[in-house]
């Protein structure tokens, strides 16, 4: 009898052991669930661009993102640190007009969003930013300021940043977009697709501002086109009766690819040879133009490669701002 209650005693320690691991269980299980909830909850006050001292403690220390590109995350405190900057800084500036925030938040996103990308492309490229490039374009900010005080006193009272924060923030993406424009240039295995067909030309525009002058317009501008065809050098006339900004230039709009112009005016100056004056007017909704072409080449295109990379970006936003690079997609973390 006395052997039956001592084997007992192991089976009830073993049946105590097993409620103890129940009750803890449960006790994890409700932790967990008490933190998911509270993680939803300060998920859902994110989306809703909530900016409570509570809400930013969370949300800092739980790193939640703003956004994420490629899965890589945009903090959450660094867009609002950056959005009041902005606010403050356009505050600073007396504009007449109140800031619109949905159209400012939606500008901003699309900076850090693009930023993010361009440093995840110069990772491809292996492009980093030295210590020479740094000092080199800090030196041309100081330069313009007159001293290094200068600089930091005038990016404290815009930014209510020091230099670091400025550098790290402003001047280190251009940097770096810099460095891979000129990677992408010096590349030469680039798909053919990126290499584009690229005009320098020169205009004299005759702006119609009122349709009723449409036919006196259109004469001026014909008695200009046939002096210059008569010999008379195109730049100096560009310069005495063009209307936009590129007659002091000489007409010049530099070097272009197709869909940079409006589609009428790229028509006429993409049909012609190196050093052709075109023969007539080139009507367009801004008035007529006088159009001759400098030079051809073929260059690479980084614009339309980063856009491709945008179209191609697993992008999801996580705060009540619009994807500025196409559908916003389901905000699963």
């Amino acid at each position: 009898m006395e052997e039956t209650k001592q084997e007992q005693k192991p089976v009830q320690q073993k049946k105590n052991t097993s409620m103890l691991g129940i009750l803890l269980g449960g006790f994890i299980m409700a932790i967990l669930f008490v933190c998911l909830a509270g993680y939803m909850v300060i998920k859902d006050k994110v989306s809703k661009g909530d900016e409570s001292p509570f809400t930013l403690k969370m949300a800092l220390q739980l790193d939640l993102p703003a956004a994420k590109i490629n899965g890589e995350k945009i903090s959450y405190i660094d867009y609002l640190d950056d959005k009041n900057t902005l606010i403050s800084f356009y505050e600073k500036q007396g504009e007449a007009e109140p800031i619109d925030e949905k159209e400012l938040e939606q500008g901003l996103l699309s900076r850090l969003l693009a930023t993010t990308l361009i440093n995840q492309v110069a990772k491809e490229y292996s492009i980093e930013i030295t210590d020479e490039d740094i000092a080199a374009e800090k030196g041309k900010l100081i330069a313009n300021a007159g001293s290094e005080e200068a600089l930091s006193a005038e990016i404290e009272k815009q930014y209510e940043w020091d230099l670091d924060t400025f550098i790290e923030k402003v001047v280190h993406p251009v940097i770096i977009e810099g460095k891979l424009r000129e990677a992408f240039d010096a590349d030469e295995n680039i798909d053919e697709k990126y290499i584009v067909d690229e005009l320098s030309a020169r205009h004299i525009l005759f702006m119609v501002e009122d349709e009723t002058e449409d036919e006196l317009v259109r004469e001026q501008a014909q008695a200009v086109l046939d002096r210059i065809k008569a010999g008379e050098e195109f730049a100096l006339l560009a310069q005495e009766f063009g209307s936009d900004s590129t007659a002091e230039a000489g007409g010049d709009l530099g070097w272009f690819s197709a869909g940079m112009m409006v589609p009428t005016f790229e028509e006429a100056v993409f049909a012609l040879e190196v050093g052709q004056l075109g023969d007539t007017l080139v009507r367009t909704q801004f008035g007529y133009h006088i159009v001759q072409v400098d030079d051809k080449r073929k260059n690479s295109n980084f614009g339309l490669y980063m856009q491709d990379q945008f179209e191609q970006a697993d992008i999801d936003i996580y705060v009540p701002v619009e994807n500025p690079f196409g559908e916003v997609e389901e905000d699963e973390e």
